[in-house]
């Protein structure tokens, strides 16, 4: 079971294989973003896998916990990404809420998640 000081540590060392550069969000900001959001919920004690940047089932089940903690999803913890947990994602980066991933969703996430916790 990793620590929050373990998955912390994996998250920085994710971010540092990719960079920061937010002028392009592209396939390379995906990692970054992901690792931050294992960490994330890793430290809030839903996740204990590795902080990769990699999804899994157990890391995307623990996103939606942690969105339905704070009452921004109220589907099912199952690790299927639906429009409905999109959704959810994108009241929490306060981007338009169609629930489609596109790179607006993206953006805003490598901004919140990444960048504006350097």
């Amino acid at each position: 079971m990793a620590t929050c000081a373990q998955s912390q540590s994996q998250r920085i060392a994710v971010r540092s294989q990719y960079g920061s550069s937010e002028s392009q969000v592209s396939q390379s900001n995906y990692p970054p973003t992901v690792a931050y959001w294992q960490s994330e919920v890793t430290c809030r004690g839903l996740y204990s896998g590795p902080s990769d940047g990699v999804w899994g089932p157990n890391s995307r089940k623990a996103v939606q916990q942690d969105l339905k903690n704070r009452r921004l999803y109220s589907g099912p913890v199952d690790g299927d990404w639906g429009s409905n947990t999109w959704k959810a994602i994108q009241r929490d980066v306060r981007v338009t809420q169609d629930g489609v991933p596109g790179p607006i969703t993206w953006r805003a996430l490598y901004a919140y998640k990444v960048l504006s916790h350097s």
